[in-house]
């Protein structure tokens, strides 16, 4: 292909790229020439820098695409298809990847998780009074006055600067942009011209910008475009602005607040670097003379030394405090609570009963925050070609919920082409709460049910046919839960997770056809396994003892059965295997390899519609052999669904006489389709999987990999 042609995937990449995120593989030896070499402009910020994240190689990376089979075959379907070359059609972007496909990066520096505090300060104050706020909204639709809601908005605003001492005001006052610095790596050469250009526009400025020349420590010359909010917030703006609100306390400190502020854009070059920075002024502006005391020599930046022998294609660095202001907003339970009982107002106006609701939207919101509850951690991690693509990261936020530290029992016995597997382990803390929280949102639905039943929106009937649900079956349907609360979610462990395979055999289906024949002779079916650990075997067959009766009682109790002929569950039949005993129904059209099942043994519980699989399953985690993984594994074989798509093709296509028998127009377009079907089922050989492993050793680490070869030419 033509040179443009390889290079016009670029954006694709780069694009992929970004959505991606940095995630932790064994480390290798890298000396400081390799370690400044593989990080670029990270050798020359500041040490103070609290985030960067930068896209390395893209051009290369995507050059290679470009001279791949796959890409090839990919622009030739594009052009059969639609007559467009897509080498012409990328070109606009492939200057742009001409700048980005070196080094380009994203810089936050010092003061960044300062402004960003006081940034959610702004937003608690919002979310306090917003329900004020709504409730104003609600009396004016339902005939208020608009002047006085205005003024009474505006009452609200200044008592919200005003509070704690005029907290809020202060923030305000003190709040400015976060320092941000943008840099990429041009074309040699075009470095200086990119100054100049820029220089040339200060001729077309507003009087109210301020232009200047400084010297950047580590760098040289720099131009700076300077605005304070002051000189562009002119007599007449705040003369509107009094008369709007007429509420001279707050405009007096609105102006305050629109005086303090003021920004600062500097642009200039760093060696064949170009610079663009933004934020309050440009003390920010300051690079290491060496790379031993810039950012990468930093001890939250040295987990990715350990890369640096890596193709990179990105990075990413983030400071602990930066996270941590970026989070605070989420931590606040009564932010969550105040904002769903607001919602509330407007339905107590309209005459439900909120009383037995609002109480339980506080506690949700505490219990929802409890649950989502993260720390923060410095984080640093890269993104790298190496058998496709592959990710690494350490710190960042933890992950509620999940014990990090714990081996799995299933992961490490999951095979190796397992279409599909998932696998975490639960904190106690987390799966009480989940228990917890699951109770108070039913018991919101509950009541709000009733109080919808009970106001003028509802239809006459409602009230009485909740009534006879809550006379006849809520009773049984509370006591069902405490059988799970107390028995089965106690009888089992932390650990879940599922297994998908595309193995599986067909059940021998009693249907006269030749082509149902065919395919439970020669077809195969997903083997889904969902898995749980036990840690109290006797609680779980006590369930079962108290549930059975329960439940014939609850299905008894539905109308519309004739007498005599209600439902009841039928006494299972029991296997017994090397591994766990399995529990099953006497089901037609069955058979070992497909089969609805329980299994159990003192550590192991499985539904299933396999026994086989189950039986496999069981077999390798009580051999041990399978590695050791922790904390939450995900595998997704991507290999697996093709050949068990092209599988199935090949026996449709093989005995497409059987399967479209009396229907010679479907069987021909069958056919005449089945090439294009095979060719995408070739295009996507290429990508073989992904896997993630997210899990805990001392800090929080993450490693995934995306496996991408190249198809056959």
């Amino acid at each position: 292909m033509r040179h443009p042609s390889l290079r016009s995937i670029r954006l694709f990449s780069l694009l992929a790229l970004v959505g991606l995120s940095c995630c932790h593989l064994p480390t290798v030896s890298a000396d400081g020439h390799k370690v400044e070499k593989a990080f670029g402009f990270a050798a020359k910020l500041s040490p103070d820098t609290e985030a960067v994240f930068a896209l390395r190689n893209l051009a290369k990376f995507a050059d290679g695409i470009g001279s791949s089979n796959t890409w090839e075959k990919v622009s030739g379907l594009i052009m059969a298809a639609s007559g467009m070359d897509v080498s012409e059609a990328a070109e606009p972007f492939n200057e742009v990847m001409n700048f980005l496909g070196e080094d380009a990066f994203i810089v936050l520096g010092e003061g960044s998780a300062v402004e960003t505090e006081r940034l959610m300060d702004f937003y608690r104050a919002y979310y306090a009074i917003y329900p004020k706020f709504m409730e104003l909204m609600i009396e004016q639709q339902f005939g208020g006055d608009e002047g006085e809601l205005e003024a009474e908005v505006a009452q609200l605003i200044e008592e919200t600067l005003n509070a704690d001492e005029g907290k809020i005001l202060k923030s305000m006052l003190e709040l400015q942009l976060p320092p941000l610095i943008i840099g990429c790596k041009p074309p040699k050469g075009a470095t200086g011209q990119l100054v100049a250009q820029l220089a040339a526009f200060e001729e077309d400025l507003p009087p109210t910008v301020l232009t200047s020349e400084f010297d950047v420590v580590g760098a040289g010359k720099f131009r700076s475009w300077s605005i304070a909010a002051k000189d562009v917030f002119d007599d007449s703006a705040r003369e509107e602005m009094r008369a709007e609100l007429e509420n001279e306390k707050l405009a007096a400190q609105l102006e305050q607040i629109i005086d303090s502020k003021k920004a600062e854009f500097s642009f200039g070059a760093v060696g064949d670097y170009m610079i663009l920075s933004i934020g309050p002024d440009r003390s920010h502006l300051k690079f290491a003379a060496e790379s031993s005391k810039s950012l990468i020599a930093q001890k939250g930046f040295d987990f990715m030394h350990g890369y640096a022998d890596k193709q990179l294609l990105a990075y990413g660095y983030a400071a602990k405090e930066l996270l941590q202001s970026l989070n605070s907003l989420g931590e606040d339970s009564s932010i969550y609570s105040e904002l769903m009982t607001s919602s509330l107002s407007m339905a107590e106006e309209l005459g439900f009963d909120v009383s037995k609701i609002t109480p339980l939207m506080k506690k949700f919101g505490r219990q929802l925050v409890t649950l989502t509850k993260v720390k923060a951690d410095t984080s640093a991690g890269v993104i790298y070609v190496e058998d496709g693509i592959k990710g690494a990261s350490i710190g960042g936020y933890s992950t509620p919920g999940l014990d990090g530290s714990k081996p799995l029992k299933l992961a490490g016995a999951v095979p190796a082409d397992a279409f599909l597997a998932i696998n975490m382990a639960a904190t106690a803390k987390h799966k009480a709460t989940s228990i917890d929280f699951m109770e108070t949102v039913a018991q919101m639905l509950y009541h709000g049910a009733f109080s919808f039943a009970g106001s003028n929106e509802a239809p006459p009937e409602m009230a009485e046919m909740l009534g006879m649900v809550d006379q006849q079956f809520v009773p049984k349907m509370l006591k069902a839960w405490n059988i799970m609360k107390e028995k089965v979610f106690n009888g089992l462990g932390n650990e879940a997770g599922v297994v998908i395979d595309l193995k599986g055999s067909m059940p021998k289906i009693p249907i006269d056809h030749p082509a149902v024949g065919v395919a439970v002779k020669k077809g195969k079916l997903p083997r889904i396994a969902v898995f749980n650990s036990v840690s109290e075997r006797k609680l779980l067959a006590e369930a079962w003892e108290d549930m059975v009766p329960l439940l014939n009682e609850i299905a008894q109790g539905i109308p519309g059965q004739a007498p005599g002929q209600e439902f009841e569950i039928p006494d299972p039949l029991t296997s017994d295997g090397k591994n766990v005993k399995t529990h099953f129904f006497g089901l037609p059209f069955v058979s070992n390899d497909f089969l609805p099942s329980l299994s159990i043994s003192d550590d192991l519980f499985f539904l299933s519609t396999s026994k086989n699989y189950t039986e496999e399953l069981a077999a390798k985690i009580a051999s041990g052999e399978g590695k050791e993984v922790k904390g939450a594994f995900m595998q997704m074989r991507f290999s697996a669904l093709h050949a068990y798509a092209g599988q199935w093709l090949d026996l449709v296509l093989d005995n497409s006489e059987v399967f479209f028998a009396g229907n010679e127009f479907a069987e021909e377009d069958f056919k005449e389709n089945a090439g294009n079907i095979r060719m995408a089922l070739d295009l996507l050989k290429g990508i073989k999987g992904v896997t993630l492993n997210r899990y805990k050793d001392k800090r929080w680490r993450s490693d995934w990999h995306l496996e991408i070869t190249d198809i056959e030419g």
